[in-house]
């Protein structure tokens, strides 16, 4: 019996445990539990009221009164409990439920006052083998994130047995922080009837729906479907959502980020788009945000001891009344228009203003090199590709674009692969148009051939100097081609 009471003492207390880290990731501390009771929070726990209804009826009734009160509490002790879903039901939508359920309010006037006077309730509080479940509703303080009270209570309750998750629902209108269930074979489990913290966030509200006694008698199968009529109430599919990870949670309050990295200076602008495919099905929430680069600065050496230019890239559209909307077609890449402005620190002069197309997504999409081996760096541009509700990464790319610096015009200028591919092989060997001779290639001309002709000896043709647009194969060169001759040396 020693063991039983503190586990139920354990679930007892969840709610408290939750305000109190609640309190601590809003910077806000709440009054210090010493057991004793105020006049005030005497006149709160008298003011509570006895319920009763079906469990049939039960989930609705808890959510429906929470809208009367902005902290709200509830003991909940069920009797004569049982569950069935028909086979058919792929939404639970329809369970069928049985059993008495008493229902017993408590409410208050702050967070602060909550918190306490659930401390004092749980003081001495006796251990009994009835059906109990915990509930809790009240809004959520304004200077705390999504994200922000994800890491407070991942801290708290993320364990190797029952790790801790974000969950949204259906139609991205609420989410939920919870725990799964994780089996000895590694197998995890969404089941929110197993979870110590258990909390859905719609609107602004946070809603706690904890179990604190669960007899040994009651089935996973039976235990599940009442949570999961509890989650139905905030999302008809509760069953379709999809796990979120950091990037989803930033996104929910807030709608600019600013990075900076250096070696070499780079700073990014991150801005929120809404997806318009949820938007056009009435989605709301989490699952219409994501992530847009709208503006991106580089420092970069032309030379390694020449002058540094300061590139600056700029999202060329505007965003509408509710934001930049865009739709990623199948959770592919986007690539989408920038303004490209080159200057030179050194003078302050304008080199180039030109347009190029980056991933929306992509965080640090554009790389500088010298791609050519010719002393000046060069501009790799990435082009990601990514599944459906995840964020572009660099490395998992379905091309490049290239822009070789043109130290004539002092541009970058668009190059495909094998130009990039031929004048690297130029440069590398030494070969330039001036002072070469220039052949026009005749049919039946192999570059073999052409070096046997020139130099005595076929095994010199790698010296011979093709156009950048030039195919990357040696084999394959055409009529009317010209091929630049170096000097013999």
């Amino acid at each position: 019996m020693g063991r039983e009471k503190r586990r139920n003492n354990h679930y007892g207390l969840c709610c408290v445990a939750v305000i109190s880290t609640l309190l601590t990731a809003c910077g806000v501390q709440g009054e210090s539990p010493d057991g004793l009771v105020t006049e005030e929070q005497e006149d709160v726990r008298e003011s509570g009221e006895t319920y009763h209804c079906s469990v049939q009826e039960l989930n609705a009734y808890l959510i429906d009164y929470a809208t009367d009160c902005p902290y709200v509490s509830a003991d909940i002790i069920i009797s004569g409990y049982s569950a069935e879903s028909p086979d058919y039901d792929f939404w639970k939508q329809n369970t069928s439920f049985t059993g008495d359920a008493e229902v017993i309010w408590q409410s208050y006037n702050s967070l602060e006052q909550m918190e306490s006077e659930l401390q004092a309730q749980e003081i001495g509080a006796e251990t009994d083998e009835a059906f109990r479940l915990s509930y809790y509703a009240f809004p959520c303080p304004e200077n705390l994130y999504a994200l922000d009270l994800y890491y407070a209570l991942k801290e708290r309750y993320d364990s190797k047995e029952h790790p801790f998750v974000a969950v949204s629902f259906g139609n991205g209108g609420a989410y939920q922080f919870t725990q799964k269930t994780c089996d000895e074979d590694g197998t995890t489990h969404l089941y929110p009837h197993k979870a110590v913290i258990n909390l859905i966030i719609k609107k602004g509200i946070i809603y706690g729906f904890t179990a604190k006694n669960i007899p040994a008698e009651y089935t996973d199968d039976e235990l599940k479907l009442l949570f999961c009529d509890f989650s139905n109430y905030f999302d008809a599919h509760s069953y379709l959502g999809w796990y979120l990870d950091e990037e989803r949670l930033y996104w929910i309050d807030h709608e600019e980020r600013i990075i900076e990295i250096d070696g070499p200076d780079r700073s990014f602008v991150e801005i929120r788009g809404i997806d318009t495919k949820c938007v056009e099905e009435g989605k709301l929430g989490v699952m219409r945000y994501f992530t847009i680069l709208k503006e991106a600065d580089y420092e970069v050496p032309l030379t390694e001891d020449g002058s540094i230019l300061n590139i600056h890239f700029t999202f060329a559209k505007e965003p509408l009344d509710e934001g930049y909307r865009y739709f990623l077609w199948n959770g592919r890449r986007m690539d989408e228009d920038y303004y490209m402005t080159v200057i030179d620190q050194e003078t302050g002069k304008v080199l180039q203003e030109s347009t190029v197309q980056l991933s929306i997504e992509l965080l640090d999409a554009v790389t500088f090199t010298d791609l050519n081996a010719d002393g000046y760096a060069d501009m790799r541009i990435d082009k990601p590709s990514h599944s459906s509700g995840e964020r572009a990464v660099s490395g998992s790319w379905s091309s490049q674009d290239y822009l070789l610096w043109n130290p004539q015009t002092e541009q970058f200028e668009y190059k495909t692969g094998i130009e990039v591919q031929n004048s690297l092989l130029a440069n590398q060997n030494g070969l330039t148009k001036e002072g070469s001779t220039e052949y026009i290639v005749q049919p039946g001309d192999y570059l073999w051939s052409i070096s046997e002709r020139f130099f005595g000896s076929g095994y010199y043709w790698t010296k011979l100097l093709r156009e950048e647009s030039a195919p990357e194969d040696p084999g394959y060169i055409l009529p009317g081609e010209i091929i630049y001759i170096p000097e013999k040396n």
